[in-house]
């Protein structure tokens, strides 16, 4: 009579609760691999943003652009901190050098973030590169032949 119990109700009871989990599983992966699509979106069109902002601003190829650079904005401390964090800024987000290698911005006093800027100045830049793409597509890839 148990055994005629389990034979009757085993598909409701084992295969239906093993489909309905694997449904939820495969639901819940799928919301994940679109949260993660969302974000990855949302980071490319924020870099793409901070492009643009920073493509603008001349960067500072020498120490002595850097010097005129200051000189300009001599009567203003706030306005010189704010130029040179710019210089930092125009390297992170158009030149994309990485942020280990520059000075950090929070420098309020402009002779000490210009000695933290001449050895980043003095390294070449490299040419412009192309700007970001704000949505991301991924290349027609071969169709079988």
């Amino acid at each position: 009579m148990i055994i005629q119990d389990l034979q009757k109700w085993y598909q409701k009871d084992i295969v239906g609760a093993s489909r309905d989990a694997l449904k939820a599983e495969a639901g819940a992966r799928l919301a994940r691999l679109r949260l993660k699509k969302d974000e990855h979106i949302r980071l490319c069109a924020m870099r793409c943003d901070k492009y643009n902002d920073f493509v603008k601003v001349v960067p500072c190829r020498t120490v002595a652009d850097l010097e005129v650079l200051r000189a300009r904005h001599a009567d203003d401390i706030k306005a010189c901190a704010e130029a040179l964090r710019d210089q930092i800024r125009v390297r992170l987000h158009v030149y994309k050098a990485k942020a280990a290698d520059l000075p950090n911005i929070g420098s309020d006093n402009p002779e000490v973030a210009v000695a933290e800027l001449r050895a980043v100045v003095a390294r070449a830049l490299l040419r412009d590169p192309p700007p970001p793409v704000p949505y991301p597509t991924r290349s027609a890839h071969q169709a079988p032949t």
